[in-house]
Parts: structure tokens; C-alpha cells; sequence
């Protein structure tokens, strides 16, 4: 059993500052790229914990794909503002859906990892609220899954088992078929 006391109160502070950032405008992009950043170290050391790097990687690959797309918005924003609102919606849209797409992977396994059944719940409603975020309630779906995420990340437990069940219990292509 390892301790992964730091990486609960990492992720939950980060999850708070996202949740804060996304409602501030301006500055609060940075306050939730750092929250972001906070997010991705506590998922590193749950990660490492449990022996199971993918959450990890993924997460890092949403935070990449988030600065690059903030830093082609900044470094193009003449062309951005002569865009219609219809069109920076569009854009945005599928942006979300693609780290929307990410970050539900990130969180089912952390739901695996941790036995924390909060994370998947959170995970499916932020795929619904990222592709329901082209009509207005998207966005808050995506806040209701925000909050149910910090909640999830106080539940997880401070020890976790390097080999855990459902390390063995992989679901593979054959076993899924032969329950069919």
C-alpha cells in the first residue's frame, strides 16, 4: 500500500481552481491552466502508486492540446475575431469534445485505480455536457460534472494497492464478445 494522500488534496485543489478559472473571465484561464497543472501532478502520483501510467499520459496529452490550442487562438486572433460567434462556437465545440473525449478516459481509470465509482459517473456526465455544449445547458452539465469530480477526488483513498482486481480483470475484445 502506497501513500497517495498528496495526489488527493493535489487533484481536488486543482479541480477547485478549474472550476473557479472557467468562471472568471480573463484571468481565470490561467487560474485553471494551473489547476490544470495541479490535476495532472496528483493523477501522476496516484498513477505511480498503482503501477498504471495511462491516466497519466492522458491527462498530460489534455494539458498539451489545451496550451496549443490556446496559444493558436492568441497567436491568431486577428482571424479569430473576424470570425462569426456561430463559427468560434463550432470551434470551440469540437475542441471540447476532443479533450472532453480525453478527460473521460482520464477519469474512468482514475475511477478503476482509486475504486472511487464517483469518478465514472463524473466521466459520463462530462461527455454529455462536452457534446451537449453546442446548446447552452452543455455548459452547465459540464459545471454539475465539475462538482462531481471535486466530490470524487475527496473519496479517494489516502492508501492504494499497487496490484489491485481490476488489473487482472481487463476487459478484453474476447471476453467482451463471449459475454455477449
Amino acid at each position: 500500500m502506497e501513500y497517495v494522500g498528496d495526489g488527493k488534496s493535489k487533484i481536488m485543489v486543482g479541480l477547485i481552481l478549474s472550476l473557479i478559472g472557467g468562471l472568471i473571465p480573463y484571468i481565470g484561464s490561467f487560474i485553471a491552466f494551473i489547476g490544470s497543472i495541479l490535476v495532472l501532478f496528483g493523477i501522476r502520483i496516484i498513477a505511480k502508486a498503482a503501477e498504471y501510467p495511462r491516466p497519466f499520459y492522458l491527462y498530460l496529452l489534455n494539458v498539451i492540446l489545451g496550451l496549443i490550442f490556446g496559444i493558436l487562438i492568441i497567436l491568431n486572433w486577428d482571424a479569430v475575431q473576424k470570425m462569426s460567434f456561430s463559427a468560434i462556437w463550432f470551434l470551440l465545440w469540437l475542441i471540447l469534445i476532443v479533450e472532453g473525449c480525453i478527460q473521460a478516459v482520464v477519469w474512468l481509470d482514475m475511477g478503476k485505480i482509486t475504486n472511487v465509482r464517483l469518478f465514472n459517473t463524473g466521466a459520463v456526465i462530462l461527455l454529455i455536457g462536452n457534446f451537449l455544449f453546442v446548446i447552452i445547458i452543455g455548459v452547465f452539465i459540464l459545471l454539475v460534472a465539475q462538482i462531481i469530480l471535486i466530490v470524487a477526488s475527496s473519496q479517494i483513498p489516502d492508501y492504494i494497492a499497487q496490484y489491485q482486481e481490476w488489473m487482472k480483470s481487463k476487459i478484453t475484445v474476447e471476453t467482451f464478445t463471449e459475454n455477449l
